[in-house]
């Protein structure tokens, strides 16, 4: 699965931090996966901003390769979904809504 930077850091904040043993442990796969390396910091040029907020180089984003389990798919699309049908989802998470849902 393609994702861009933003959908990467959209997935890591929506992960469940308690919860089953099962869970937490998809949860701590899926960030494995999806982490930033240094090389992708520096090139870049990550930083972190006000109110918890990270700002980068746009125009040096290159889309990121993933390759997500069953498992994985399935634990964010059922977070994507929950927050769709408690109508808590936000119009920043459409597109990965789309990706993980549609």
């Amino acid at each position: 699965m393609k994702l861009t930077v933003i959908e990467r850091i959209q997935i890591s904040s929506l992960l469940p931090t308690e919860g089953s043993f099962v869970k937490l442990q998809t949860a701590r796969n899926i960030l494995t996966s999806i982490k930033f390396s240094e090389k992708e910091i520096s090139l870049l040029e990550m930083k972190d901003v006000e109110n918890g907020q990270i700002s980068w180089r746009t125009d040096k984003e290159e889309i990121k390769e993933i390759d997500f389990s069953d498992n994985q798919k399935e634990l964010i699309k059922s977070i994507l979904v929950k927050l769709d049908q408690d109508e808590k989802l936000p119009n920043s998470l459409f597109d990965l809504y789309t990706t993980f849902v549609l």
